[in-house]
């Protein structure tokens, strides 16, 4: 339950919602198959991208295909790579 209040409280403080269409939904395609990103990484960060979003806030890894898209700032929670 405690999980739930955490989420709950995060999209109460939502500034804005975004309310996806079909238009949209190709959009996020377009992106996933430009630059080859998983499903639910294209539809959230062309919700992103729609909303005018200053930044994207992730927990993939700096590889990721997310990094390689242009016109919003990608920041990730992932520990920095070591070899």
């Amino acid at each position: 339950m405690a999980e739930f209040d955490v989420y709950m409280a995060y999209f109460e403080s939502a500034t804005s919602l975004v309310n996806f269409d079909s238009k949209h939904y190709e959009q996020a395609l377009a992106l996933a198959c430009k630059y080859g990103l998983a499903a639910f990484d294209s539809l959230h960060l062309n919700a992103a991208l729609i909303s005018s979003c200053d930044e994207f806030i992730t927990t993939e890894r700096p590889t990721s295909p997310l990094f390689r898209v242009p016109g919003i700032r990608i920041l990730t929670l992932s520990p920095p790579l070591t070899r």
